[in-house]
């Protein structure tokens, strides 16, 4: 295989709850961009999983990985560190400047870091090379390069690894066959994700209910202030739970105490539970998911 744009991301699938094999590694799960570093006659290229090429948003880690004279393709998480963890907010801001002399400024203020976790090609393809033979070319291969961290594993014990991941507040673990070929753009029970999910009870102040067979609510929570809006969470329209919600009084005005649009106002007095994966700097939550109505 020649070092073109093909190399796609081998996928993760996802379970709930952390256990020990022998026959896998595991590793923390970072928050942040996943990308595919390529590496040619020292010209950097980075490309996200949606195949967007991100390389200008970058400059700090173009400059560290610039120093690699062979041709390869590395899998890595692009993260911004905050209180020596991953904070995906910060690197939220990142993503969002366009402007290369802010970018620059940034870079240097606020530099954010590459894990690399794998390798797709070195000289040559590396897909069917077994996980702990890549996991060694990388570490042999790639290391002290500025703004760049080899990702660590442990092998076997994935409980003791999940319980640090959640003592420390971090998104979670990846368990990977610690001899499985690297199966470009399919999910595979060769990766599994075990993420740090939380769980909540919250207000439910609205609904916006379009077309199609889902629902967003609007969630709330207390504060002295009053009923401080948090964000959505989508709902299917058949369960029984949105039919209790639709039939709740709407109100003239938003129950919320900061702006809300789009929605149908009604009174504050379902709670329902969500589990999501954290909440953002100014309370929100994200990737939150609907659990059920709390009616104790």
């Amino acid at each position: 295989m020649s070092l073109n744009k093909d190399f796609k991301p081998m996928l993760l699938t996802e379970q709930d709850k952390p256990f020990d094999n022998d026959n896998y590694l595991f590793e923390l799960k970072y928050d942040g961009m996943r990308v595919l570093a390529y590496i040619q006659k020292g010209k950097v290229e980075l490309i996200n999983r949606r195949g967007n090429i991100v390389t200008k948003r970058f400059p700090e880690i173009v400059e560290g990985l610039s120093v690699i004279k062979e041709n390869c393709v590395l899998d890595g998480e692009i993260i911004a560190i905050k209180d020596g963890k991953p904070n995906f907010n910060m690197l939220q801001k990142r993503l969002f400047l366009k402007d290369l002399s802010k970018i620059k400024v940034q870079s240097i203020k606020n530099p954010v870091m590459l894990v690399i976790f794998d390798v797709l090609y070195y000289k040559e393809s590396c897909l069917d090379k077994p996980l702990l033979e890549r996991k060694e070319i990388i570490k042999e291969k790639f290391k002290e390069i500025k703004n760049t961290v080899i990702s660590e594993y442990v092998i076997g014990e994935g409980k003791k690894l999940y319980e640090f991941a959640i003592n420390q507040d971090l998104e979670g673990i990846v368990a990977k066959v610690k001899n499985s070929a690297y199966i470009m753009g399919k999910r595979t029970n060769a990766w599994i994700k075990i993420k740090n999910i939380k769980e909540a009870d919250f207000i439910i102040g609205g609904y916006a209910s379009n077309k199609g067979s889902v629902a967003s609510l609007a969630l709330g929570e207390k504060t002295k202030q009053g009923l401080k809006y948090v964000g959505n969470v989508t709902i299917g329209k058949s369960r029984p739970d949105f039919e209790v919600i639709s039939n709740v009084p709407i109100l003239d005005k938003s129950p919320f105490i900061n702006k809300v649009s789009g929605v149908t106002f009604i009174e504050p007095k379902l709670r329902c539970t969500i589990k999501f994966l954290e909440r953002t700097e100014t309370g929100g939550i994200r990737h939150a998911v609907y659990k059920g109505l709390r009616f104790d």
